[in-house]
C-alpha cells in the first residue's frame, strides 16, 4: 500500500529485503480493522457507528460486521483507560523528519 511508503520512506528498501508473502482475507481484515481503530480515536467516535462500512484492502473489500465491531472496541476502550484528560495523543506520528539516515538493518 502506498500509505506506507509515503509515511516511511524506508520500508520500501526494507520490504524489498523480505519475502513476498500473499496477501490474504486475514490479513487485510485486520488491516481493515487498524484503520478503524485509528478513525474512532481520532474522531472518538464508537466502532459501531461504523458497523457496515467498507474498507478496500491490498483488491479485498472488507466490511465493518459484529467481530470487529467487538474487537475495535476493545482496543479503542483500552487506549482511552490508558489516555488522561490534557495528554498528547499519539495515533499515527509521522517520523521520517526525524529519520536523517537509515540503519543498515533496514536497507540503509
Amino acid at each position: 500500500a502506498s500509505s506506507r511508503w509515503l509515511e516511511c520512506p524506508g520500508s520500501v528498501q526494507l520490504a524489498e529485503r523480505m519475502p513476498d508473502d500473499d496477501v490474504s482475507l486475514p490479513s487485510a481484515t485486520g488491516t481493515a480493522a487498524h484503520q478503524l481503530a485509528e478513525e474512532c480515536l481520532k474522531t472518538g467516535r464508537y466502532p459501531a457507528r461504523y458497523k457496515g462500512k467498507r474498507y478496500h484492502v491490498d483488491g479485498f473489500d472488507i466490511e465493518v460486521d459484529d467481530a470487529m465491531v467487538y474487537g475495535v472496541t476493545l482496543y479503542v476502550k483500552y487506549c482511552n483507560l490508558l489516555h488522561s484528560p490534557g495528554d498528547m495523543r499519539w495515533i499515527e506520528l509521522d517520523v521520517t523528519k526525524w529519520m536523517t539516515t537509515l540503519h543498515p538493518w533496514f536497507g540503509g
